[in-house]
């Protein structure tokens, strides 16, 4: 992990500069950069003291707690660091890349304030992947997130800035999504979220390309589920009556049945499993709203019986065949 800065330093490079990104793959939000200063000075082989933080290696590859220890050590040992992003907006105006190049040139510009300052110039500064313009000597590593110890350093800044800071922020700005679980990223639970309630201003346009495929899948997938407890309420001896009722686009009954001297308007939940939250916990206040307004509508015109209305909910497992069935599940 140090090697390549000892080198560096064996030539005099004393100050050197690492810079990393995260955030590159994420449906949403921003693309976060850090630079940060590390003075190689401190190394003293002699006493078999490097004088540097143990632990430090690529964000990745450590947990969410270590992560945010090792964060706290980095901005203490430091010379100095800096942090910048680029929005979802800019990420789409000039794509991923150019916006990757452009928070880190950013960082790099706001350290080097930081650093003159404290009359202190950097030797060279160590990129991770990419290449960026400086006035400064700069080396491009492939993979240096994984060996080198300045850009490892960046990595875990940038990641704790984005995964704790950003995040909580965009958590409470757009409640729904589930940020502060998925970090944006495009999980199962995300993806879900946005066929529900639609991109919000910190998606990124340019990622959301196949969401008409998700969405042919939620139906495949859902169509599926509802067949399946079409099948379970007629062996329960349930008679069904509409499938997919639709009350003027506002709201939406899976199935319809009745039994005895119930009116049952169903709502159906299919996952492949409970990894993400059960089935019947997506049927919050807004969604049972929606369906007590297509189902207020279906009793009154459309009924010809006098039945005793109910609400249920059906959760179905693909990955263990289990279905759970809700009597009376809104109240």
């Amino acid at each position: 992990m140090f090697d390549i800065e000892r080198s560096y330093h064996a030539q005099g490079k004393r100050y050197i500069i690492g810079i990393d990104e995260v955030g590159r793959g994420p449906l949403a939000g921003d693309v976060v950069a850090a630079a940060v200063c590390v003075d190689f000075d401190k190394i003293n082989e002699e006493a078999h003291d490097l004088g540097l933080i143990e632990g430090i290696k690529d964000s990745k590859k450590l947990s969410a707690k270590k992560r945010q220890v090792l964060a706290g050590k980095i901005k203490e040992a430091a010379v100095d660091f800096s942090i910048a992003g680029a929005s979802a907006q800019t990420i789409d105006k000039i794509n991923i890349l150019q916006a990757t190049i452009l928070s880190m040139e950013k960082a790099l510009v706001d350290l080097e304030e930081k650093l003159k300052k404290k009359n202190i110039v950097a030797d060279l500064v160590l990129v991770d992947s990419v290449k960026i313009k400086s006035h400064i000597e700069t080396v491009s590593l492939d993979k240096g997130d994984d060996k080198c110890y300045s850009i490892a350093c960046a990595s875990i800044l940038a990641k704790v800035y984005r995964d704790e800071v950003l995040c909580k922020k965009y958590e409470e700005d757009y409640p729904g999504y589930g940020f502060l679980k998925h970090k944006g990223y495009g999980t199962k639970a995300h993806r879900e979220a946005l066929l529900k309630h639609g991109p919000c201003p910190i998606h990124r346009q340019s990622f959301l390309k196949n969401m008409k495929k998700w969405e042919d899948e939620a139906k495949r997938i859902g169509d599926l589920g509802e067949k399946k407890a079409e099948a379970y309420l007629k062996d329960e001896g349930y008679e069904i009556l509409e499938r997919n009722f639709i009350f003027h686009g506002e709201g939406e009954i899976d199935l319809i049945a009745k039994k005895d001297f119930y009116l049952v308007f169903v709502e159906v939940k299919q996952r492949k499993n409970a990894n993400y939250g059960y089935g019947a916990e997506a049927v919050d206040e807004i969604k049972q709203k929606k369906i007590k307004k297509a189902a207020e509508y279906y009793y009154h015109f459309v009924n010809k019986e006098d039945l005793q209305p109910r609400f249920d909910v059906i959760e179905i497992y693909s990955e263990t065949e289990d279905l759970n069935h809700f009597i009376d599940a809104f109240q």
